[in-house]
């Protein structure tokens, strides 16, 4: 059941890929998600999924938004 209101809960996940084909290397795209509104705050390729590229996209969905009631990755 989705939440309520915008900010009760954030949801990031990161899915590896090569998103851009044959143009460039395999890498991993990390991205938060409203769960109210599915609305993309913050997506970003990186070149692999670590606890320190989440984080760093993580300090920018919060400085643009601020911090959430809730906050699920996977």
């Amino acid at each position: 059941m989705r939440r309520g209101k915008f900010g009760e809960l954030l949801q990031g996940d990161g899915s590896r890929h090569a998103w851009f084909e044959d143009r460039g290397p395999e890498c991993t795209m990390v991205v938060f998600v409203d769960d109210a509104t599915s609305q993309i705050t913050v997506a970003k390729f990186v070149s692999a999924d670590t606890t320190l590229s989440s984080q760093q996209i993580l300090e920018e969905h919060l400085k643009k938004y601020g911090r959430p009631r809730g906050l699920l990755c996977r």
